[in-house]
C-alpha cells in the first residue's frame, strides 16, 4: 500500500467532522454558497494532485456522472442546506445532531420503502455511530 493511502481515511473523517466548525466561522465572511463554492474548489485541487501523485486511474465517462451527481447532491444540496442554515443562526451543534441522525433515519427508510434487511450488526453499528455523535456533542447541546 502507498504511504499516503493510509492516511486518507483519517484524513477524510477530520476534514469532513471540521466542516460544521469551517461552515460557523467563514459565516460573517462569506455567503454560504460562496464559501461551500471556494471549498469545492480546494477540494478539487487537492484530489486533482493526489490521484496524480498515486498514479490513479482514470475515471470512466460513467463513474464520473455518478460521482459528478453524488458531489452535487452532497455539496450542493446536503452541505449547501447545512451551511445555509448556519449563516441564518441555526448552532452548528445542532446542525451536527441533525446530520449525524442521518444514517439512522437513513436506515429506517431503507427498511420501510426499499426493503432493503437491517442486519443486527448494521443495527450495532448506527448505535456506536450515535453513542459517538452524542458524546461530541453533548457540551454544546447544553449550551
Amino acid at each position: 500500500m502507498h504511504s499516503i493511502k493510509r492516511f486518507i481515511p483519517a484524513s477524510f473523517v477530520v476534514l469532513w467532522a471540521t466542516g460544521f466548525i469551517g461552515a460557523r466561522y467563514a459565516m460573517p465572511w462569506a455567503e454560504p454558497f460562496t464559501f461551500l463554492a471556494a471549498r469545492f474548489v480546494l477540494a478539487a485541487i487537492l484530489l486533482a494532485v493526489l490521484t496524480t501523485v498515486l498514479g490513479s486511474r482514470k475515471a470512466s465517462r460513467a463513474e464520473a456522472c455518478h460521482a459528478a451527481v453524488a458531489g452535487l447532491l452532497m455539496h450542493g444540496v446536503y452541505l449547501g442546506a447545512v451551511f445555509w442554515a448556519i449563516h441564518r443562526g441555526m448552532p452548528a451543534g445542532f446542525s451536527a445532531l441533525i446530520v449525524g441522525l442521518q444514517p439512522l433515519i437513513t436506515a429506517v427508510l431503507a427498511g420501510k420503502f426499499l426493503g432493503e434487511a437491517i442486519l443486527p450488526r448494521h443495527w450495532i453499528g448506527l448505535a456506536v455511530g450515535l453513542v459517538g455523535v452524542v458524546i461530541v456533542l453533548w457540551p454544546k447541546l447544553g449550551a
